[in-house]
């Protein structure tokens, strides 16, 4: 999923896990999430411009936002790779999400 967002605003994103089969909501209750931007999808994680790590506390729904502070999004104006990570309690990792974000300079 590719998507633009303006420089310094504050960046929520919203997701939703269900089951494949079912499409019943999954319980991500102590899931850990990690939302990981970098500028070159080769680069470490130590190299990101920005990750944030999530631990699920309320996810009876399968529901989680990950949310970036403005002063978080003050990233320089540029297309930036990322992806959101979820490692469920049982220590299984897998990646739905994986895009590119394009940040464009803020007007006022």
């Amino acid at each position: 999923m590719n998507f633009t967002h303006v420089r310094g605003d504050t960046l929520y994103l919203s997701l939703q896990v269900t089951d494949a089969e079912t499409k019943q909501p999954v319980d991500i209750t102590g899931w850990i999430v990690y939302f990981t931007v970098k500028e070159k999808p080769t680069d470490g994680d130590d190299q990101a411009v920005l990750q944030k790590m999530i631990i699920v506390s309320e996810g009876t729904e399968g529901k989680v936002t990950i949310t970036c502070l403005n002063t978080e999004m003050e990233l320089t104006p540029a297309k930036y790779y990322y992806d959101i990570q979820m490692i469920t309690a049982q220590g299984e990792v897998f990646t739905p999400i994986i895009g590119q974000i394009t940040i464009v300079q803020d007007i006022t």
